[in-house]
């Protein structure tokens, strides 16, 4: 009867240890799977890190465009006064240095001091 018992107790004792080891290689492979998975999140081709880093670029670029948008709408505007506007015309043309014919341009020279 003892041996029975303690045959039994050595089958309980290998299947405890069989089962551990077991446990403990699914663990280390569901770990590993697991800090592979974060890391392909975090830091790879599609990761956490270049998709804010890709938004903060949409952002940037989606500001420049608006910018862009009013410069736009402030030349289409010049444009048209340029068109239409015959003394904003003469304004841009004087500021450019340029006179009408038989005008003559006095300037004047400050004295040195």
């Amino acid at each position: 009867m003892k041996k029975v018992a303690k045959k039994k107790k050595v089958k309980r004792q290998y299947f405890k240890e069989r089962k551990t080891k077991a446990f403990l290689k699914i663990s280390i492979i569901l770990m590993s799977l697991i800090v592979v998975s974060v890391y392909f999140l975090i830091i790879g081709k599609s990761g956490y890190l270049v998709r804010r880093k890709m938004k903060k670029q949409i952002v940037k670029i989606e500001e420049e465009i608006e910018v862009l948008k009013k410069e736009i709408i402030q030349l289409k505007n010049e444009v048209k006064r340029l068109e239409s506007d015959s003394s904003y015309i003469e304004e841009q043309a004087r500021e450019l240095g340029m006179v009408r014919e038989g005008e003559k341009i006095i300037e004047f020279i400050p004295s040195g001091k």
